[in-house]
């Protein structure tokens, strides 16, 4: 029943625990276990980001900031332990003239992070599923921005993850506005083994898949309407950010079976 359906987050440890780590175990062994927060969140801290490591990053006057990302992201991400700036608009990464750097909101405008998210459908069960970064950034490697924005940019090395917030919900539970993925597709995550550090991006494309007909109608890059239906909203985003990993380089795949669902 759609409308009973509820997120389970084993769903998404599964999926995490599936995904092996540069030294060859799981990424899941990187997380501590998840906290349960409001209104699907799930709050996952990293096991490196202790409580000294966050005491340190205080004194220091780092501060903390929000990064949101596509759900094809997170499992390079995670390997590699850090995340990548935007610099090359070739493999479709967004970013401000003259500013490539890795892009965050402060505190004050953390729900804007969420523009930059995406739910999809991970394993066609009617629950969608989008993540974000909770992240430390030393100011003093901010890179100037010769224009107003709300965002703060960095140099990578300024930039440190503490956690990643994933949030779960069923269909009836999506709000006005959500970024939908039609399907998840496997073939389009982004594949960390691929290179060798954070200064060589891995490129993935996102498709425009046919819809499963036991998925709900979703749309690829589309939004929730006041009315609840699922609307497509394809277009250009402003400024920078959204697309530090590579995950959305515009191109469109050319398959069209169903793909494997749950890694």
């Amino acid at each position: 029943d759609m409308g009973r359906r509820r997120a389970d987050i084993n769903t998404a440890i599964d999926f995490l625990r599936q995904r092996v780590s540069a030294d060859g175990g799981s990424v899941l062994d990187l997380l501590q276990p998840p906290i349960r927060l409001r209104d699907g969140w799930f709050c996952f801290p990293l096991r490196k980001f202790t409580k000294a490591k966050e005491d340190e990053y205080e004194l220091k006057k780092w501060k903390r900031a929000w990064h949101g990302c596509k759900f094809e992201a997170l499992y390079s991400i995670l390997y590699h332990g850090g995340l990548r700036p935007s610099s090359d608009k070739g493999l479709g990464q967004r970013y401000l003239q003259d500013a490539p750097g890795v892009y965050v909101h402060k505190d004050a405008t953390s729900q804007k992070a969420e523009n930059y998210v995406r739910f999809v459908p991970l394993c066609g069960d009617g629950v969608f599923w989008a993540a974000k970064w909770e992240v430390r950034v030393n100011r003093k490697d901010r890179v100037k921005v010769n224009r107003s924005t709300d965002q703060w940019v960095q140099k990578p090395e300024g930039v440190c993850l503490a956690a990643f917030w994933l949030c779960g919900r069923a269909f009836h539970e999506m709000q006005v506005g959500h970024a939908v993925a039609r399907e998840w597709v496997p073939e389009l995550e982004a594949n960390p083994r691929k290179c060798q550090s954070l200064a060589d991006p891995d490129e993935v494309t996102c498709g425009d898949q046919a819809r499963p007909q036991s998925q709900p109608r979703v749309h690829a890059d589309g939004c929730v309407a006041d009315d609840g239906s699922l609307v497509d909203a394809r277009g250009g985003g402003g400024g920078g950010g959204g697309c530090e990993e590579g995950c959305c380089s515009g191109r469109r795949s050319s398959r069209g079976r169903r793909p494997r669902l749950c890694g």
